[in-house]
């Protein structure tokens, strides 16, 4: 028994001792080596990164990774930092991408350079970041169009099919990739199954099964053919969860079993874990077709866990559309309605993801030769967008400084109405009191300000003064403006004089209406509540009562027309500007 751990354990390690030196074998030949077969060498390097598995493959990406940084392999550097993309998830993806971009730029190498971006616009376009991918499309054909081989120009001309195809275009991508096959230079190269697999897809998304099974076993013949060039071995599983899923469309469900076992198998041992939702959700349908709800509902459960960790939209549709078809075969109709639900918003997202890669691709549909004489256009719509990002900051700029001058002010105003709130002797407004209206009235002041209207009697200034003195001495001992229900009436009874008269003392002192005099002596009280610290044990609500006011909505609306600033402003910084009036009182 321990024999045989040990042999499991050593033989991984054995494996990569061999690759490892192999890679530094390699590495010898391409130190004595004319630029004849430079890339030769090269090239076998990097196609021993498709052609491992993934953990042995990874562990020479990161053996070349640590090794070739400082070396004066550079060109092979990027071309690995390219190359190792396949193990590793977007981020680190991007991350790599952005290590190779610098290095390829200071070789001045536009094959490099163009092929970064190529490799980042397929991560994003695989990212669902359509407008992205077709920026660097755009960068990608640009700069390999300048390295003078036409061969470059495959991968872009690859991508942009691509992108017709997420858009749901499907004869323009059709074309491009007819066009790519119909190359000589195709003709044992890794593209061909590629784009094969592609064309395959097609076919799914029209429903002509038959066509596309042909695609991917022609495919398959290719992953499997001895003059197959840079083979890379993780095809195998997609080729086989492709065929799996043919098969279940067409219903032919003995084969789509036997092409669950190998899917299934080969995904997990190259470790291809975001094919396995879809490999489990359809074995659901396998056992769902064959009336075995149970074993149906298990795997599509399995599929729903799996498809937590590597998220995919199309594979999450078909896991809640089998889940709904399935308990609605049980008659368990809370578990129907939950997933239909769930599906409705898949395919709502699904839809989204959809319509934004078609508009992308919309705006920059073109073949390969249009493609070529856009780019001088492309480099002029990147100075526009330039100008257009410096509109847009000088803008925010803008907008940020007219903000933090409103602020300024704001909080000016709070130290304003501090000030005029406490001070001693005669009525003076506060500072954001400019105008006179009935927005501000509490309902009980309405009518009675109309009423005053009707006399137009004009009053001695000695009785102004008497009624004035009177109306400030009682508002200053007894507080009544704190009463919700205090009244021109009232008030008129207690001063011994009547309402017009009392009205048009206020107008004729002050130059303002009663109900404006009552609130502004009522926010004066908040402001003071609010300053003195008093306001910490209440809500907005309770300061409002506490001043006068028998509610929220008319204490905001009566504090913002005085103060000039909402209640919850001038309690954020009311504190400050105390403070600050303290500390200078005291120096």
């Amino acid at each position: 028994m321990k024999k045989i751990i040990f042999i499991i354990l050593f033989i991984p390690f054995f494996l990569f001792a061999q690759q490892e030196a192999k890679v530094d074998s390699l590495l010898r030949n391409l130190a004595e080596s004319n630029s004849g077969n430079k890339i030769d060498i090269e090239n076998s390097i990097t196609a021993m990164l498709y052609k491992s598995e993934m953990e042995p493959g990874r562990k020479i990406s990161e053996y070349l990774q640590r090794i070739l940084p400082d070396s004066k392999f550079q060109e092979l550097y990027v071309k690995i930092l390219i190359h190792s993309w396949r193990f590793y998830p977007f981020k680190e993806k991007i991350n790599l991408l952005n290590k190779a971009y610098p290095v390829a730029k200071k070789l001045n190498d536009y094959n490099l350079i163009g092929t970064v971006e190529v490799y980042k616009a397929i991560a994003f376009r695989d990212n669902s970041m359509t407008d992205s991918a077709m920026t660097y499309a755009l960068k990608a054909s640009d700069n390999l169009e300048k390295s003078g081989n036409p061969e470059d120009l495959d991968d872009v001309t690859n991508l942009i099919a691509d992108l017709h195809y997420w858009a749901g275009q499907y004869e323009e991508a059709e074309v491009l990739y007819k066009q790519l096959l119909s190359q000589p230079r195709m003709k044992n190269h890794w593209r061909y199954y590629t784009i094969q697999d592609d064309l395959g897809l097609i076919r799914i998304k029209q429903k002509k099964y038959s066509e596309a099974e042909t695609y991917f076993k022609k495919t398959l013949n290719s992953l499997t053919s001895k003059n197959m060039q840079h083979t890379d071995s993780t095809a195998l599983p997609y080729v086989f969860r492709m065929l799996l899923e043919i098969n279940v469309e067409r219903k032919h469900f003995t084969e789509a079993g036997k092409y669950y076992g190998l899917s299934l198998k080969l995904a997990e041992r190259f470790e291809q874990n975001e094919y396995l939702p879809a490999i489990y959700a359809y074995k659901g349908d396998i056992y769902f077709d064959a009336g075995k709800y149970d074993s149906a509902i298990t795997f599509y459960y399995k599929a729903l866990e799996l498809n937590k960790i590597t998220p995919n939209i199309e594979d999450s549709k078909h896991i809640y559309e089998g889940l709904s078809k399935t308990y609605d075969a049980i008659n368990d109709i809370k578990n129907v309605n939950k997933y239909l639900v769930l599906l409705n918003q898949a395919e709502n997202t699904a839809d989204s993801i959809f319509y934004r890669s078609r508009y992308m691709t919309t705006f920059a549909k073109y073949n390969y030769n249009k493609f070529k004489r856009e780019i001088s256009g492309f480099k002029e719509r990147q100075s526009f967008l330039m100008i257009f990002i410096v509109i847009i900051s000088v803008s925010l700029f803008t907008i940020g400084y007219f903000f933090i001058r409103l602020g300024k002010a704001n909080r000016k105003l709070v130290t304003k109405s501090i000030e005029a709130a406490n001070l001693p002797g005669q009525f003076v407004l506060l500072p954001g009191n400019k105008i006179e209206d009935s927005e501000r009235l509490e309902p009980s002041i309405i009518k009675e300000e109309d009423d005053v209207k009707k006399t137009g009697k004009e009053l001695d200034q000695g009785l102004v003064n008497d009624i004035i003195y009177k109306l400030e001495k009682i508002m200053s001992d007894e507080k009544l403006y704190l009463k919700p229900e205090v009244s021109m009436d009232q008030l008129s009874v207690l001063l011994a004089t009547n309402r017009a008269y009392l009205s048009k003392a206020i107008n004729n002192t002050y130059n303002i209406n009663f109900s404006t005099y009552i609130n502004d002596l009522r926010i004066k009280e908040a402001v003071r509540l609010i300053s003195d610290g008093e306001h910490k044990d209440f809500s907005i609500e309770g300061i409002a009562a506490k001043a006068g006011f028998s509610n929220r909505v008319s204490f905001t609306k009566a504090f913002y027309k005085s103060t000039g600033v909402t209640p919850s402003f001038f309690i954020k910084h009311a504190g400050d500007v105390v403070n600050k009036e303290n500390f200078l009182n005291n120096n």
